[in-house]
C-alpha cells in the first residue's frame, strides 16, 4: 500500500493539490481540474513456475474544463507514463494515461 500512497503524493505535487482521487465511488462529486486513477493491471513475472515479482499498472485520467493544460506535459514526463487516449464528455476534457509505478 505504501507504493500507492507514494504515487498519490507524486500526483498531488503535479499541480492539482488535493484533487487527486483513487478509485472514487460511484456518484462521488469531483472538483475540476482533477486526476482520477485506479489500478488497471498487475502482471506477474514467474520463474520456475513461481511468482517472483509484479508491476502495478494504473489508469490515470486528467479531467479539465480546458483543452490545453501544462499538467499534461508533467504527466507525460513521469517515468512509466504513456498517453492512451482523449475524449470529451459534458464539455470536460478527459486525458487518459497508462502509468506503471
Amino acid at each position: 500500500m505504501g507504493q500507492r500512497i507514494d504515487l498519490h503524493t507524486l500526483l498531488r505535487s503535479l499541480g492539482v493539490g488535493d484533487k487527486v482521487y483513487y478509485q472514487p465511488p460511484e456518484g462521488f462529486k469531483l472538483s475540476f481540474p482533477c486526476i482520477v486513477y485506479n489500478l488497471s493491471d498487475k502482471p506477474t513475472r514467474y520463474a520456475n513456475d513461481r511468482p517472483y515479482g509484479w508491476t502495478n499498472f494504473y489508469e490515470l485520467t486528467y479531467i479539465s474544463r480546458t483543452p490545453d493544460d501544462d499538467i499534461l506535459d508533467k504527466i507525460g514526463m513521469l517515468v512509466g507514463s504513456k498517453f492512451d487516449r482523449m475524449f470529451i464528455v459534458d464539455n470536460l476534457y478527459h486525458y487518459v494515461y497508462t502509468l506503471f509505478y
